[in-house]
């Protein structure tokens, strides 16, 4: 049994009643599924996958025990915990060069904050660098081969969710002043950006 779409935001397998991680290969028809990272919730959920780059190179999230979620990679048969900020954490984007792009509570699994991942290093570019995650909220969703992420955050001035452009140095609200809700789901590498307003 099918789970989601590989066209939807993420994709996974059915298998003895468990939710799998897994890839589906169009060119030959051909569903792989993701050995995940050991755990299995009380719902019978152990992961999902939900972006792959060019490179065959897929990222989610799986639990590493019953409540506990942690981002993966996988690629040729191997799958890498990438590990959280402390707490539960999920993969949501890759690009081409294998930049990583999520969202992960702390220990105390307060609100999440995004982050990059590169070079087997994960980086908190919440923006408002809120050591106690407890009054900052935000999410990475996607990045490009340029390595501009976006995603969105919970703007502390109007309480609203605002859109965002990150460039490695610089972190842009692109949310639209009075809009309850703006969140920014994907961008190609043009720096068009898709979403929700």
């Amino acid at each position: 049994e099918l789970l989601g779409s590989t066209l939807g935001s993420y994709f996974g397998f059915t298998l003895n009643g468990v939710i799998r991680p897994a890839i589906y290969d169009n060119e030959t028809g051909l569903i792989t599924i993701i050995p995940a990272l050991g755990g299995v919730s009380s719902s019978g959920f152990s992961g999902v996958v939900r972006a792959i780059n060019n490179r065959s190179k897929a990222v989610g999230f799986a639990y590493i025990d019953s409540r506990t979620t942690h981002a993966f990679s996988h690629r040729n048969g191997v799958t890498r915990d990438i590990g959280s900020l402390g707490g539960s954490s999920y993969a949501s984007g890759i690009n081409d060069s294998g930049t990583i792009v999520g969202a992960s509570t702390d220990a105390s699994n307060g609100f999440a904050h995004a982050f990059v991942y590169s070079a087997g290093q994960m980086r908190d570019i919440d923006p408002f660098g809120d050591p106690t995650f407890t009054k900052s909220l935000s999410v990475a969703s996607d990045v490009n081969d340029a390595g501009t992420v976006v995603g969105y955050f919970l703007d502390q001035t109007d309480g609203a969710i605002h859109s965002f452009l990150y460039d490695g140095e610089n972190f842009i609200n692109i949310g639209l002043g009075g809009s309850p809700e703006t969140n920014a789901s994907a961008i190609n590498n043009h720096g068009q950006v898709v979403g929700v307003h």
